[in-house]
């Protein structure tokens, strides 16, 4: 374990700018900080922010305010494939009126997808009466006591204007918090969580952003699934069932529940070749420290 402490050390100054890292360990469903380095300070999430909102879309799920099995869009579509990035949304908004118009069938491709997390956000406004980050505020980031997660939809306005794709701030104790509502709830039950982190159509190809084609490319219902993919932004000793999420602003959180590992990072520089280097490292350094 103390190799793994110097291998990290010996990798973090390989941080462009401004960071902050959280990792640990999780022990009896209980979440375990072994260490924090770099900044305490707040970070646009990026698209790390579907994963906060998948947490809230599921809740409405759990609530019946949304129909996972729901045909919602033309193409016969559902939430739970709209979730998993197989919904045949296109990537992002092109033009007016074109959100809601799929591109092809769905269940057939992975096509990552900020215009679907947009949508399903104003789909549970209209459900709910609540403005969406008025619904995440309430159904996630109090309950798991995320205290400095804000909902800013002006950060990404590509992204869509509810900001469920990709609006949230915060810190890496905000993402230890949503660590802890990911493998052990509350808010969600386990049946929520499972869908969350399972596949979703585990055998459709699709793009990584930032990576290339992968056949296959898992998707749970909220998080991506590393399955067997490579290059990857995980670590070569994460096993195939980690789950989690990165984004452009520079932030990954990954969950890996068979080695029982977590870490979380956040950065002020966008995400590019020094992350598709450091990260896969850093997440082998982290799995060495915590005594993988």
């Amino acid at each position: 374990m103390a190799g793994g402490f110097g291998k990290l050390t010996e990798l973090t100054p390989f941080f462009p700018s401004d960071w902050s890292l959280a990792y640990g360990r999780i022990i009896d469903g209980r979440v375990e900080v072994v260490d924090r380095l770099g900044s305490g300070g707040l970070f646009a999430m990026a698209s790390v922010t579907k994963l906060f909102s998948a947490v809230a879309f599921h809740v409405a799920i759990e609530e019946e305010v949304l129909k996972p099995a729901e045909a919602i869009l033309s193409n016969g579509a559902t939430v739970a494939e709209i979730l998993s990035h197989s919904s045949g949304l296109r990537a992002d908004v092109i033009g007016p009126g074109d959100r809601n118009i799929p591109i092809r069938d769905p269940g057939v491709r992975r096509v990552y997808s900020n215009v679907g997390f947009d949508l399903l956000g104003s789909l549970l406004s209209g459900a709910s009466g609540m403005d969406f980050g008025e619904y995440l505020t309430e159904a996630v980031l109090r309950p798991i006591r995320a205290d400095s997660a804000r909902l800013d939809p002006s950060t990404f306005p590509e992204a869509g204007p509810t900001g469920a794709a990709a609006g949230l701030w915060g810190t890496v104790s905000d993402l230890v918090a949503l660590v802890g509502a990911l493998i052990s709830g509350p808010p969600l039950a386990e049946v929520s969580r499972v869908s969350l982190s399972t596949p979703h159509h585990p055998e459709i190809p699709g793009v990584l952003p930032g990576y290339g084609l992968m056949d296959p490319c898992p998707w749970g219902q909220g998080a991506e699934v590393r399955g067997n993919k490579s290059p990857h932004w995980t670590g070569t000793r994460n096993s195939p069932q980690t789950f989690g999420h990165f984004g452009r602003s520079g932030s990954f959180l990954w969950i890996d529940p068979v080695n029982q590992v977590f870490a979380g990072s956040l950065s002020s520089t966008a995400f590019g070749p020094w992350a598709v280097s450091l990260w896969p490292r850093l997440s082998d350094a982290i799995l060495d420290h915590c005594g993988v």
